[in-house]
């Protein structure tokens, strides 16, 4: 059966050497994929069910950084059975305010620091 995709924007892997933590929330995360519209994480225990949470972002040498608010939009109630994340609980996020200039910037930023591949324009 074929699994029905709400996403609406295209979510891209992570290149190495990116870090996620959810700022007052002791919890060891792994940054799992990124797009316009969120990210997913990926953990060894269920997320807290939180609402809004904000993420800090960084890279290994803590020279770039920023932090987003988002949202949890799904979560799996059972660990992943097999590939990368295998065992892990994987939890997608939607940005949150991600229509402000501002932070649609901050977000652009981001995704062009992470991504496998350079964001084009």
């Amino acid at each position: 059966m074929a699994r029905f995709e709400r996403r609406r924007n295209e979510r891209y892997p992570i290149g190495p050497g990116f870090t996620a933590q959810l700022v007052g929330i002791e919890m060891p995360v792994t940054l799992v994929n990124i797009g316009v519209g969120g990210f997913a994480l990926a953990s060894d225990r269920l997320m807290p069910s939180a609402t809004r949470v904000e993420v800090r972002f960084a890279d290994l040498a803590q020279s770039w950084g920023t932090s987003l608010n988002a949202r949890i939009a799904y979560g799996v109630s059972q660990p992943c059975t097999e590939g990368e994340y295998r065992g892990k609980y994987i939890t997608g996020f939607a940005f949150v305010d991600a229509d402000v200039p501002s932070v649609k910037r901050r977000i652009q930023e981001f995704i062009s620091k992470v991504m496998l591949e350079p964001v084009a324009g």
